[in-house]
C-alpha cells in the first residue's frame, strides 16, 4: 500500500452561505448582515458554524465516538 494522498478542498464563504441557509437567530441570513462599525467587526464574527444538538445524551467518554 504507498502513501496516502490527502485531498482539501477549498471553499470561499460566498459558496458555502449558497449552499445552506444559515440564519442568526433564525431570522436573518448572514448573507445579507453588514457590521459597519470598524471597531466590533473584529469581535462578531459572521462565519456560519454547524453546533450538534445531544442534550448530553453524549457525555460519557466512549458516547461520543458515535456522534
Amino acid at each position: 500500500i504507498g502513501p496516502q494522498k490527502t485531498v482539501r478542498h477549498v471553499i470561499d464563504k460566498k459558496t458555502l452561505l449558497a449552499n445552506f441557509d444559515y440564519k442568526l437567530f433564525g431570522k436573518y441570513n448572514l448573507s445579507e448582515i453588514k457590521v459597519e462599525d470598524p471597531s466590533l467587526s473584529r469581535y462578531i464574527c459572521m462565519d456560519p458554524v454547524r453546533i450538534s444538538h445531544s442534550h448530553g445524551r453524549n457525555r460519557r467518554q466512549f458516547d461520543k465516538q458515535f456522534v
